[in-house]
């Protein structure tokens, strides 16, 4: 037991090294594509170190899964948290519809990232230093008025998409709040070597340009709701939009989370939930809300739609 633990140590760092020696990379080519110089070496350098990189976070799972068989309460107690691999899932659907030969280009600068709630990824009217593209979880973009001390929820983004509204028309300047509602995890990216690939590559610009116009139609159906819909029709129509961006029927938001998206009070939402609950729509048990007729509470949200 004691030899594994040194192992695992031992694990952690080299993947820790590898990870800031992949860092400081992808600093360098940025620096060389500032001052117009041949980046080429470079990147053919970052892939091997990316590739080693893997190689040793892949030997750091390992050992993780070892712990976890062989000493599964010291795993829950120091590990669980810190070092459990992602769980299994389909990646980013915006990235997974890029051609081969695009992804190829875009891979090498993608890192992975942990989004942990409550945290703010982007304040409104500050140049965006990172996109991301979220494969599990939830991130919402939220307006914000009155010198910052209003917010509303204007959008809400899964693994369908990508932060970073505004580059796809120009702006390196997000006009929003970017907030995660629901940990996952993502792949992220510097914003202005994004930028340099879709100038690269007009299909990636025009894959993640249509994508940030559907996100813009979400946002004026959002205000449409606020500005014509009850609390019960907002509440509904939000449920089967956060129910599509997790892909699951079960939501872990709080009460106060589902108020501050909908900007209303917190007894509101509650009066409402209740309601959903009684007409048999929902299911509320131990903080969890359960979604058992898509049917009732598409006809509850009919008139925002």
């Amino acid at each position: 037991m004691d030899q594994l633990r040194r192992e695992l140590t031992r694990a952690k760092q080299r993947s820790a090294k590898a990870r800031e020696s992949v860092a400081r990379q992808r600093a360098l080519i940025l620096d060389l594509e500032k001052k117009r110089r041949d980046s080429s070496v470079a990147e053919d350098v970052l892939r091997t170190l990316i590739e080693t990189q893997h190689l040793y976070e892949d030997a750091e799972r390992r050992l993780i899964d070892e712990l976890k068989s062989v000493a599964p309460n010291e795993w829950r107690l120091d590990y669980a948290e810190k070092l459990e691999a992602p769980p299994a899932n389909k990646g980013n659907k915006l990235l997974n519809s890029l051609p081969f030969s695009d992804l190829a280009l875009i891979q090498p600068f993608l890192e992975r990232a942990r989004l942990k709630s409550p945290s703010r990824l982007q304040m409104a009217n500050r140049t965006m230093k990172t996109i991301h593209f979220p494969e599990s979880g939830m991130i919402s973009i939220s307006a914000v008025t009155g010198g910052g001390r209003n917010q509303t929820q204007i959008g809400l983004i899964g693994r369908e998409g990508m932060t970073g509204v505004s580059i796809g028309f120009g702006s390196k300047r997000s006009p929003f709040d970017i907030e995660v509602e629901v940990e996952g995890r993502a792949q992220c990216i510097a914003a202005e070597k994004l930028i340099d690939l879709m100038a690269q590559s007009p299909s990636i610009r025009t894959a993640l340009v249509d994508y940030l116009h559907t996100l813009w139609l979400q946002f004026a159906h959002t205000a449409a709701a606020n500005a014509n819909g009850t609390i019960e029709q907002r509440l509904a129509r939000l449920l089967l939009l956060v129910e599509e961006r997790l892909e699951s029927e079960e939501i872990r938001l709080t009460h106060e989370q589902l108020a501050t998206m909908l900007a209303v009070r917190r007894a509101g939402v509650t009066v409402a939930l209740q309601h959903l609950e009684t007409c048999g729509l929902i299911n509320r048990e131990r903080g969890i809300i359960t979604l058992i007729d898509h049917a009732g509470l598409q006809a509850a949200a009919r008139p925002l739609n």
